[in-house]
C-alpha cells in the first residue's frame, strides 16, 4: 500500500522591508534620472542618475516641495506657481502626462532642459502621489536651436533670410497698428553684382555677399533686422524710425556702399546700389504689400540712373507703372503654364526673283486672357524684362516652334527661316545654349532652319556673350539676324565681330522714306555699308505699295510689313504657300 507524500511546504512569505530595498537599489542605479513625491508634492525619493543631473544631495531634496526646488520657473526666469505647475495638474486630476518639454532648476541655479513624464501613483480611491520620470534634452534643444536657426538664416552670409524677415515685418506692422508706432523698410540692390559674378566667377560673387552682409551689419541698431533676400538683394527692417530718418539711413548706406571697393585676384571692383524705401505704418495692409512696395521703389532707383534712394509714394506715376508690371508677372507665369502665349508668323518676302526663296517668316507673340482676348507682347514684355521672365518665355517659344516644324517635318524642304527673337537675359544666360542644343537634338529640326533676332541694343550691351553665342550656333548652321539696326550709328564697328547675316533696318527710317529724303539716305546706306560686309538686308514697317518701290530701287533684300503680310496663328501657316 503506497503511502501519501507529505504536503509541499508552505511558501515562506516575503520580508516587506527587503522588497523595498531591493526597488531602491534597482531605481538607485537606473539610468534614468526620477524622483517621486507625495500627494502634496514633496520629494519621497530621488535616484542618483537624478542627483548626478541635476548636482544635489540626496538630503538637500528629500522632503523638499518638488516645485520650489526644481520647477518654479521657466527657461528665462519667469515664475511658474504652483497651480500652474504640471506636478500639481497630474496629482489633482490623475492623468499622466508624457514628454513634457521643459526645464528642471539645477543646483547651480542654471536651467536644465528636459523632457519629462509624469505618472500618478493611486492609494485607494485617490492619488497618493506621482513618479517624475526626465531625461536630458540639452542636445534635441541645441538640435531644435540648429534648425530654428537654419529656417531663419541665409546659409551664405548668416542674416536673416526672407521668411524671418516676413515674419518679423508682420510683427511690425501689429505694432504699428497696435501702439501707433512707424516703422520702416529698405529694399537694397546692388547695382554690379552680375559684372563681378560673371567676370570673376561664383566663389568672388559669394565672397562679396559675405562682404556686404557685414558692411550693412556695422549700420545696424540694437533692435533692426537685415537679411539677404536672395541672389544680391537685401533687406532692412528698422524699428521705430520715422520715414524721414528712414531716408538718411538709406542715403548713408548708400554711401557706405559707394565707398567700398571690393578686390579678388589683383582686381579692384567699385560698387553702388539703388535703394527703395517704405513707411510701415498702421495703414499697411501685408507684409507682402510692403515688400512689393519696397521692390517697386528700389526699381524705380535703377530707372533714375542707379546708385540712389528713391522712396515708395502711391500717387507716383512711375511707381505706379511699376506696379503695373509687377502685376503681369503671376499673369505671365500663368500663361506660360497654361500655353496661353500664341505664336503668331509674319512673312518676310525677298525682292530678288533670282531664285526660288523657300518660306521666310518672322514668329510674334500675343498673350490670350479669358475670353479669347489677346494681348500684344509691347504691354507684358517690359515687365518680363524687369522681372527676370524674358528667358521662360524665350524657351517657350523655342520649344513651340520646334514642335510646330516637327509636325511639318515632310513640307521642311520648303521653309528658308523661321525667325525666332531673344531676350538680352537669353543672350546672358548661360545655360540657354545648352537649352537650345538639347532642344534641337529632342526634335532632330536642322538647325539651318532657324535664324535667330536680337535687337542691335542688347548686341552691343552683351557684345561678348553675344558674340561667343552666335559663333557657337552658326558653326551648327543656325543663322542671326540683328534687329532694330541703325538707331545707333556707331554699328558698323560692331558687325565686323558678331557673325549674322541679316540686318533688319530699324522701322522708324523705312516708314518715312517715302516723304522724307534723310531717312531715304539712311537706308540707302545701311544697305549699302551692310552689302559691303556681305550681310542681307531686311526693312521693317513696309506699310505700303510707295515703300515697297522706293525699298526695292534701293536695293533691299528682305521686306517685312502689314503690306507684305499681317501676323497670323502659326498653327495656321502651311509651307510654301
Amino acid at each position: 500500500m503506497m503511502q501519501e507524500a507529505p504536503p509541499p511546504p508552505a511558501a515562506k512569505r516575503p520580508d516587506p522591508t527587503h522588497l523595498a530595498q531591493r526597488l531602491n537599489q534597482l531605481l538607485d542605479n537606473a539610468p534614468s534620472p526620477l524622483f517621486a513625491v507625495d500627494e502634496r508634492g514633496q520629494i519621497t525619493y530621488v535616484n542618483q542618475a537624478a542627483l548626478g543631473l541635476l548636482g544635489f544631495t540626496r538630503p538637500a531634496l528629500l522632503g523638499q516641495s518638488a516645485h520650489a526646488q526644481l520647477m518654479k520657473a521657466a527657461q528665462d526666469g519667469t515664475p511658474i506657481s504652483w497651480e500652474e505647475s504640471p506636478i500639481r495638474q497630474v496629482l489633482r486630476g490623475g492623468q499622466p502626462l508624457e514628454r513634457l518639454e521643459t526645464v528642471l532648476w539645477r543646483k547651480d541655479r542654471h536651467p536644465q532642459p528636459v523632457h519629462l513624464s509624469i505618472t500618478p501613483l493611486r492609494q485607494g480611491a485617490g492619488i497618493g502621489g506621482a513618479v517624475i520620470g526626465f531625461s536630458d534634452a540639452t542636445e534635441f534643444r541645441s538640435l531644435v536651436t540648429q534648425l530654428n536657426y537654419q529656417a531663419s538664416h541665409d546659409p551664405l552670409t548668416g542674416l536673416l533670410n526672407r521668411r524671418e524677415l516676413m515674419f518679423r515685418l508682420e510683427r511690425a506692422i501689429h505694432d504699428a497698428r497696435k501702439h501707433g508706432h512707424q516703422h520702416a523698410l529698405i529694399y537694397l540692390d546692388l547695382d554690379q553684382f552680375r559684372i563681378i559674378n560673371d567676370t570673376s566667377g561664383h566663389e568672388a560673387g559669394d565672397d562679396l555677399l559675405r562682404r556686404i552682409g557685414n558692411l550693412l551689419g556695422e549700420h545696424m541698431r540694437l533692435g533692426d533686422s537685415l537679411a539677404r533676400l536672395g541672389g544680391d538683394e537685401f533687406a532692412l527692417l528698422l524699428q521705430a524710425l520715422p520715414i524721414e530718418q528712414a531716408m538718411a539711413r538709406a542715403e548713408s548706406l548708400r554711401e557706405a556702399l559707394q565707398g567700398f571697393s571690393f578686390q579678388w585676384e589683383n582686381r579692384t571692383f567699385s560698387l553702388s546700389a539703388s535703394l527703395g524705401v517704405v513707411p510701415v505704418t498702421s495703414g499697411s495692409t501685408s507684409g507682402i504689400a510692403l515688400m512689393a512696395a519696397a521692390d517697386i521703389a528700389c526699381n524705380a532707383a535703377k530707372d533714375k540712373g542707379r546708385n540712389r534712394v528713391s522712396i515708395f509714394r502711391q500717387n507716383d506715376t512711375g511707381l505706379l507703372r511699376l506696379q503695373g508690371d509687377m502685376q503681369w508677372v503671376n499673369r505671365i507665369q500663368s500663361a506660360i503654364k497654361d500655353s496661353r502665349l500664341i505664336l503668331f508668323a509674319q512673312p518676310i518676302q525677298a525682292l530678288s526673283t533670282q531664285k526660288d526663296h523657300g518660306t521666310h517668316f518672322e514668329v510674334l507673340m500675343r498673350l490670350r486672357e479669358d475670353q479669347d482676348r489677346l494681348i500684344s507682347p509691347g504691354n507684358f514684355l517690359p515687365a518680363a524684362e524687369r522681372y527676370n521672365l524674358a528667358t521662360a518665355i524665350d524657351r517657350y517659344v523655342i520649344r513651340q516652334c520646334l514642335a510646330w516644324l516637327a509636325d511639318q517635318r515632310p513640307l521642311l524642304d520648303l521653309l528658308d527661316a523661321c525667325a525666332i527673337n531673344l531676350s538680352g537675359h537669353s543672350v546672358g544666360d548661360a545655360a540657354f545654349l545648352d537649352f537650345v542644343l538639347e532642344a534641337l537634338e529632342h526634335t532632330n529640326i536642322p538647325p539651318e532652319k532657324l535664324c535667330f533676332e536680337v535687337t542691335e541694343t542688347v548686341a552691343i550691351a552683351n557684345l561678348d556673350n553675344a558674340n561667343d553665342l552666335f559663333l557657337r550656333l552658326s558653326r551648327l548652321g543656325c543663322r542671326f539676324s540683328l534687329d532694330d539696326f541703325g538707331s545707333g550709328m556707331s554699328s558698323f564697328g560692331y558687325l565686323r565681330t558678331l557673325p549674322v547675316q541679316y540686318l533688319k533696318i530699324d522701322g522708324i527710317f523705312v516708314r518715312d522714306v517715302v516723304q522724307d529724303a534723310t531717312d531715304r539716305a539712311l537706308v540707302s546706306s545701311i544697305n549699302d555699308i551692310a552689302h559691303l560686309m556681305g550681310k542681307q538686308t531686311i526693312a521693317e514697317y513696309v506699310e505700303s505699295e510707295a515703300i515697297l518701290k522706293i525699298l526695292r530701287d534701293i536695293g533691299v533684300d528682305h521686306v517685312q510689313g502689314h503690306f507684305i503680310g499681317e501676323p497670323r496663328p502659326l498653327e495656321s501657316l502651311v509651307l510654301g504657300r
